[in-house]
């Protein structure tokens, strides 16, 4: 290969990267050597200053192929050195600490200039104000790509390390060994590998015309048995995803421009393997719970406009003009979630993400109104093992409250490793000599949550059901609509008196006889008086840094990453605030929340409030509860697909 000078690839561009395709490893590295040399790649304030689609467009061409050649030639010292067991000197390390570097320059590089493409193409092909929007506010929440990231997507799809449905794709490569190939052709057979592998595993939820190629029967039926008669509405919504996933990027944007499908867009030269490696991370259950999250929401009430609409099967056609975005073959539409999403929206939602335990808070930011937050909830309730880990084994209980549209957010126990049970010896000195201080902390178990602002007639008798027991509950109820730090209070005490945690300090003579015996109950009553150290009102308003109240984190600081606020930190409406506090103290919140839920059972009628909790009939009632949401809730679904277990059978 004639080499070429640093000002001559620099006139030239660098022509001889112009439809060349580097499977030949030793081309590669000469040039990678060229383009480092001559400095073609273009800075920042280059980018800046180009105002011409064609000559981004060029930059770009160019940029990819010497992406290309890095990437080839990384691939090829990885074959030589396993095919022949070579140790790895220290110029071969060197050479490629120095590709990866290369590479996230280079990669950097082209994003730059695809957003400069994306600008000068909407420049030139305006989009509606509607969809600058929508993209603005997801490129608001979009994390910045590290070096570190774009490192681990250059080994994101060693095929070496990869499996597809039980399919190694690395068989690919060792078949080709075993006929005797050559480097370059295992170059290039490796790099084919990655190419089927990211097609396959996108389609394999997208879905194509001829699946008979790509999926074994074994897989088409793990898939309808994973979704049952959802199976082609959620290979639908998968699809509109995706495309709000390109159109949402403007690097994914730039590359989508032209393309009739998602075949043409994933098999496009203009697709690298650092943006195969993006995408893939969006498709990932950690990506639809992050970012992806409301790209997802946006598909599945796309999805439903569509098949309402009569042209779900071909999403090239209707809709008004002005409220769609041609992309990928399809069209995004202008459809905005203003009003409370329909249960089978949220139904098809969940069975997308499938979400683990303890990230509810994640869902909170798609709810608009209180109904949609508990629809969440009930639709969350309706699956197994996905409650968050503060609630235990009183997951049943949270579940009922859910249903009943009840919000318990946190539950803490009343006796707590850290605080002794019963007197123990103070360091506290006495103010007699000869006297001991005797020490004593009750603890009490509570419940934090929320209900609907709006008078509902069955919160109401939920309430009063609470407030005729003041022996089982301390309530505690702060209004958003209220002026600041207003509450109302029932039950034992009042506001900043019921007591979450009291001590109590006596003081005795030393009984010498029979060593350190704490004093009798009468005595203490009488010689000691107990101190609130945490009240029901600290519980959302404290300011103590180690016992923040649940309102004080809400109300200061506004990062969105912060689990510590809890399932409220990315709400958008107003509640009603509760505090339910055990009067009993030292036991744990599943007394609690049985009585809580038990009184949520009786206000539905489901329950006779004169009767205490009772196993039995706790259980009848909570079937009764959960078949009539089953029926009304799921009734989209074939009966058959309409069962639960029920409480009673485990009696």
């Amino acid at each position: 290969m004639k080499l070429h000078t640093a000002k001559s690839l620099r006139r030239k561009d660098i022509r001889v990267l112009r439809g060349a395709k580097f499977t030949n490893s030793n081309i590669a590295p000469c040039t990678v050597d060229e383009v480092k040399q001559s400095g073609s790649i273009p800075s920042t304030q280059e980018i800046e200053r180009y105002d011409e689609l064609e000559v981004v467009l060029k930059k770009l061409k160019f940029v990819r192929k010497y992406l290309e050649a890095i990437r080839v030639e990384r691939t090829g010292r990885r074959i030589h050195g396993s095919r022949f067991f070579s140790k790895v000197d220290d110029d071969h390390s060197k050479r490629l600490t120095l590709l990866e570097k290369e590479m996230v320059h280079a990669a950097n590089t082209v994003r730059s200039l695809e957003n400069s493409a994306y600008a000068l193409y909407t420049k030139r092909n305006p989009i509606p104000e509607w969809a600058k929007r929508m993209q603005h506010d997801a490129q608001k929440n979009k994390p910045e790509t590290s070096d570190e990231e774009l490192l681990l997507s250059i080994a994101a799809f060693d095929p070496s390390q990869r499996s597809l449905g039980g399919r190694p794709v690395r068989l690919m490569i060792e078949d080709s060994k075993d006929a005797g190939k050559e480097d370059d052709d295992l170059i290039d057979m490796e790099i084919q590998a990655r190419k089927v592998m990211l097609v396959d595993s996108i389609l394999f939820f997208l879905g194509r015309d001829d699946t008979s190629g790509t999926f074994n029967d074994s897989e088409k039926d793990g898939l309808r048995r994973m979704y049952g008669s959802k199976f082609p509405i959620i290979q639908a919504v998968s699809r509109q995803y995706v495309r709000r996933i390109v159109f949402y990027d403007p690097n994914l944007f730039v590359k989508g421009i032209d393309k009739v499908s998602f075949e043409d867009f994933l098999l496009s030269d203009d697709l690298t393997f650092e943006d195969a490696f993006l995408l893939f991370k969006k498709l990932h259950p950690d990506g639809l719970l992050g970012s992806g999250l409301i790209p997802v929401k946006d598909a599945v009430l796309e999805t439903l406009f569509m098949a309402k609409s009569g042209f779900l099967n071909n999403a090239a056609k209707g809709g008004n003009p002005k409220n769609h975005i041609n992309v990928l073959g399809g069209r995004i539409f202008n459809i905005p979630h203003t009003k409370t999403m329909s249960d089978y929206a949220w139904h098809l939602l969940i069975q997308m993400v499938a979400p683990p335990p303890n990230v509810e808070d994640r869902f909170v930011r798609l709810c608009k109104n209180y109904e949609d937050l508990i629809t969440f909830l009930t639709f969350s309730a309706f699956r197994s093992g996905s409650h968050p880990s503060f609630i235990g084994d009183a997951w049943v209980y949270r579940n009922h409250l859910s249903m009943s549209g009840i919000i318990i957010a946190d539950a803490v126990r009343g006796r707590r490793p850290e605080f002794p049970a019963g007197p123990s010896l103070s360091a506290k000195k006495p103010r007699k000599p000869g006297n001991v201080v005797w020490a004593e902390i009750e603890t009490r178990a509570y419940l934090f949550g929320a209900l609907k602002l709006e008078s509902d007639p069955i919160t109401e008798v939920f309430l009063n059901c609470l407030k005729s027991r003041p022996d089982l509950f301390t309530i505690l109820l702060r209004s958003q609509d209220d002026p600041p730090r207003k509450v109302e209070s029932f039950g034992q005490g009042q506001n900043r008196t019921i007591p979450v945690i009291r001590a109590r300090f006596t003081e005795s003579p030393r009984d010498s006889s029979d060593g350190d015996k704490p004093p009798s109950s009468a005595y203490r009553e009488a010689h000691g008086t107990w101190e609130v150290m945490h009240s029901a009102y600290d519980v959302l308003f404290s300011t103590k840094p180690n016992s923040l109240g649940y309102l004080t984190k809400l109300e200061h600081g506004t990062r969105v990453a912060d689990p510590d606020k809890g399932l409220f930190r990315l709400k958008k409406f107003l509640v009603k605030y509760i505090v339910i506090v055990d009067p009993i103290p030292n036991r744990h919140f599943t007394l609690l929340i049985q009585n809580v839920a038990w009184a949520a059972l009786c206000a539905q009628g489901y329950g006779n409030k004169d009767h205490d909790y009772d196993e039995r009939r706790y259980a009848v009632a909570a079937d009764k509860l959960y078949a009539k949401c089953v029926e009304e809730r799921l009734a989209f679904l074939p009966p058959e697909e309409r069962t639960f277990n029920r409480m009673t059978d485990d009696l």
